[in-house]
This record gives C-alpha cells, structure tokens and sequence, in this order.
C-alpha cells in the first residue's frame, strides 16, 4: 500500500480506439482521404455493458481526397460517455501527401472543439455538504490540436499521431483546474498473401 501510494498514476482520457483497422482515420488523422473517394464510418461500442455508468461510444467520421489527390479533408464527431462525464468532440481535418520512395508520406493536422460535460448529480456522495453536489452540472469547451504522422505502401502502414496538442485547461468546480493531457498512438499493420486466393 506503501509503495503504491507514493507512485505516479497515469490513466486514459480519451475514447478507447479499438478496431481501427476498419478506419485508420480514427486512430491518425493523417489517413484523412487516403482512400479512392469518399469513406464514411458509424461506430458504436458498448464496455462491460451492464454495470452502472460503463463506457458507451459513438463515432462518425467522413473522409475524402481532393480533387488533385494530393490532400485530404476530413470530419469527425465523437462522443463518449462513462459515469457522469460526457465528451463531445467536433474536429475537422486536413492532410497532405508526398510519395517517398515506393510508399507515400502523409502529415494531417486535427483542429476543433472538445465539450465536457458533468452530471455530478449521477454521483452517490458520502458527504451531501461537499460543494460539487450544490453545482448539479458543470459543462466547458475547450480548442482542440492533433497531429499525425503516416508512411504507407500498398501493402504496410506505419503512423504515429499526437492527440490534445494544445493542453487546454478547464474548471469541473469552481477552484479545480483540470487539463487534457497529450496522448501519443502509435499504429501498424501489413497486408500478407497466403495464397492466390487469400
């Protein structure tokens, strides 16, 4: 107990972002219009379903290139509720394309609003004088910067993107602060074929 009262604690802020590979926009913004034409994804996902305030999300993104195949532009609106905190986020998205070598090169960049939402009436305090109880529900927007890194071959993808750039502040309670936190996601994968047919 000793040990673990004296160490740091680091936990996650952001949505989970499980099955990427159907849109790896989800997880790096420089895949923003890597595709033919116009991709569009509605995700839901529902964790440990059956307890009380288990994370719920919901996901809808929209990404195409431009005329010139060259940049890309993107939307993507998420929501993710666990407990008494809703997050809301709006995000548009730009990237651009270099060929090196047999792959291509892409940088994207994320710019948009993050709400976050407090019903602390959803939670069982011990103590009914504490002053968060009076304040019922809290609710803050705040500017939100991204930036993702991508090289990608026919066949492989490797990226890494950086979420929450500019560290935004804001107030859950009178005389709190809390911030977001940069959180860095690094992605993978390669396409093999097994046979003719596979």
């Amino acid at each position: 107990a000793l040990m673990l009262s004296i160490m740091s604690g680091f936990t996650q802020q952001d949505l989970i972002r499980n099955q990427y590979m159907y849109d790896l926009y989800l997880a790096n913004p420089a895949f923003a219009g890597n595709e033919q034409g116009l991709s569009t994804t509605l995700t839901y996902r529902k964790q440990w379903a059956g307890f009380t305030g288990a994370p719920v999300t919901q996901t809808l993104t929209l990404h195409a290139p431009t005329k010139g195949g060259r940049t890309g532009l993107g939307l993507a609106v998420l929501n993710d509720k666990i407990g008494a905190r809703t997050v809301t986020s709006f995000t548009g998205t730009y990237s651009y394309r270099v060929r090196v070598g047999a792959g291509k090169l892409s940088f994207g960049m994320n710019l948009g609003m993050v709400q976050n939402n407090y019903d602390l009436s959803q939670i069982d305090y011990q103590d009914q004088g504490d002053p968060i109880v009076q304040n019922g529900r809290e609710n803050n927007v705040v500017a939100n910067i991204d930036a993702g890194l991508l090289f990608f071959t026919r066949a492989t993808y490797i990226g890494f993107s950086a979420y929450h750039l500019s560290g935004s502040k804001y107030d859950v309670y009178e005389g709190s602060e809390s911030r977001q936190y940069m959180h860095l996601v690094a992605v993978a994968g390669h396409a093999f074929d097994l046979s003719e047919r596979f």
